[in-house]
């Protein structure tokens, strides 16, 4: 299968999955049906992103779009759960962190080659 292909049908779905979980959030809030702490594993979704985009990666900026949806995913997961003693209270200079990590992913020899086109008139 292509990649537009692929693209396609992973919009498709991400775009169905959406709307099924908001749909089953939203039941749950107005006390419709229960889900029960089934909510509290929510970032595996952002984890399963990152994990399909790391898969399908094939440029510098899509590795660093699937290291954006698994370190979120990551950190979310932790501070539901708690793990490692880890809460949005106390984890949150993490995303200090990933925030400067994807800055740095983006300098470099991809950046450095533009460059260089561009100044040499290519």
């Amino acid at each position: 299968m292509d990649r537009e292909r692929r693209r396609l049908y992973w919009h498709l779905g991400v775009g169905i999955f959406l709307v099924v979980i908001g749909t089953l959030m939203l039941l749950d809030r107005f006390n419709i049906i229960y889900v029960g702490s089934v909510w509290h594993f929510w970032p595996v979704i952002l984890l399963a992103v990152g994990l399909a985009r790391l898969a399908d990666a094939q440029e510098r900026h899509e590795y660093r779009s699937a290291f954006f949806w698994l370190f979120f995913g990551s950190w979310f997961l932790a501070s539901e759960l708690h793990l490692f003693g880890l809460s949005y209270h106390n984890s949150w200079p993490l995303l200090l962190i990933g925030w400067g990590v994807s800055i740095l992913m983006r300098t470099g020899p991809e950046k450095q080659h533009h460059s260089e086109e561009t100044a040499h008139g290519n």
